[in-house]
């Protein structure tokens, strides 16, 4: 068999019909009403298969807490919140190097103007510091782990012109302001940083600028801060939510506000400040994106709206590179309402995440979402007179691996294959044919 004479097409399904099916909804945890333990703050999984969260109220001072919820969907609190020690954490967790958490209080500490702790997985809280006012106040997102185990992050006012900072925490727990905005600059960064492949952080301010929309900013780990782009509200404004970075190494984020219907946007933005607006929320697939985007194995990105759909409780939706939208969950309020944190990814690839309110008994929920699993075809590679056929999915799910000489068929079932922990599968095929041969995956 000479190999200039086999041609060789790829064509990837996650099912026959070539589309992603809704996402099938699941209620792990639901929060009551009231003061006790309401408005969880979104998740972070643990090496311990459990997942790790706050809440902004609950607890005996009403002002928060710190919770874990094990594999068989049991809530176990860790820790409460109460002054001096903060109140009111709005933002999700962070793993630090040493295996504890560490997080943000919006409230509380010494000055009323919030503070970062560090919890263990036991429940151990320590206050680390306090923000002051000219050192930043009421920090809202999550925190950055850098390589050396220090932290970035970010405070919606506080510094020299009360309109924010950037700050880093050393691993001895000092505090070092490195970026001040002043309004024309941006102002009010509310979402979390994240690392570019320059090794620099890249995030957003929800406002300042010159119409007031916010922006998207640059800041190297010594302080040197610039602005990459200005929303002027046609494409986009007010961005909540922190950048995420996409595999053609640009960044991909969402305003709140803006666009072609003033309800929200998703863009695309290049290191050098090139943006995109991929699509405008029109209602009715959602509105309001407040929380950061998360990229799953198929290398599209799964998100949450914050209002829009068909009871304007919000979405969750999937968006692809080139921004085809589709939405995976309606939340109707018995199911959930107004998410504003972004989902994380469990260790069975389903979408956890929280909602602020609603629910079963009414007071927010911890959700999780489960999509039709994808594949993702790898190069091919010559084996004697075969091909090694490999492919990129979920890890630890079966899939059918099938060829044919055509893209109408038929298909012959060549094995029922299930990919290893790390997602990748391969498989010989040692008879592809002396003409051509197609290749797909189909899910379960």
């Amino acid at each position: 068999m000479r190999l200039s004479k086999i041609l060789i097409a790829i064509q990837i399904l996650s099912n026959a019909a070539c589309a992603l099916r809704a996402g099938t909804f699941q209620e792990v945890y639901a929060f009551p009403s009231g003061p006790a333990n309401a408005s969880p703050n979104g998740l972070v999984l643990g090496p311990d298969g459990a997942f790790y969260g706050t809440t902004a109220n609950g607890g005996p001072s009403g002002l928060g807490s710190v919770f874990r919820l094990l594999t068989n969907g049991t809530v176990v609190p860790l820790a409460y919140f109460g002054d001096p020690n903060g109140n009111g954490p709005q933002a999700p967790l962070a793993q630090g190097k040493d295996g504890a958490f560490y997080g943000t209080t919006l409230f509380g500490g010494s000055a009323l103007s919030g503070t970062i702790f560090r919890v263990t997985t036991n429940g151990a809280l320590t206050t680390l510091t306090t923000f002051t006012g000219t050192n930043g106040a009421f920090p809202e997102a999550r925190l950055l782990l850098a390589k050396d185990g220090s932290f970035y992050g970010t405070t919606a006012n506080g510094g020299v012109s009360n309109m924010g900072t950037v700050f880093r925490l050393f691993t001895n727990q000092t505090l070092a302001t490195i970026g001040t905005f002043v309004g024309t600059n941006g102002s009010s960064p509310d979402s979390s940083l994240n690392f570019g492949s320059d090794g620099a952080m890249y995030g957003t301010t929800s406002s300042g600028g010159p119409t007031d929309n916010g922006s998207v900013f640059r800041i190297t780990t010594n302080g040197v801060l610039s602005t990459l782009v200005f929303f002027d509200g046609t494409n986009g404004a007010v961005p909540f939510s922190g950048l995420t970075a996409g595999p053609d190494g640009a960044f991909y984020g969402t305003c709140s506000s803006g666009g072609d219907n003033g309800l929200g946007t998703i863009f695309r933005i290049s290191t050098n400040g090139s943006l995109t607006t991929l699509l405008s929320f029109n209602g009715t697939n959602g509105a309001d994106p407040e929380a950061d985007l998360v990229l799953g194995l198929d290398g599209a990105f799964y998100g949450t709206t914050y209002n829009g759909g068909t009871n304007d409780n919000g979405t969750v939706f999937r968006v692809t590179a080139d921004g085809q939208l589709t939405t995976l969950v309606l939340f109707d309020g018995t199911n959930g309402a107004l998410c504003y944190t972004a989902l994380a990814v469990g260790n069975d690839g389903s979408f956890y995440g929280t909602a602020s309110s609603g629910g079963s008994l009414d007071g927010g929920n911890i959700f999780r979402v489960s999509v039709t699993p994808r594949a993702t075809m790898l190069p091919l590679t010559r084996n004697g007179n075969g091909w090694n056929v490999s492919f990129k999915g979920q890890a630890a799910t079966a899939f059918t691996l099938q060829r044919a000489t055509n893209l109408l068929g038929p298909w012959i079932v060549l094995t029922n294959i299930t990919t290893a922990p790390n997602g990748t599968a391969q498989y010989l095929d040692s008879s592809p044919g002396s003409v051509r041969a197609f290749y797909r995956t189909l899910s379960p």
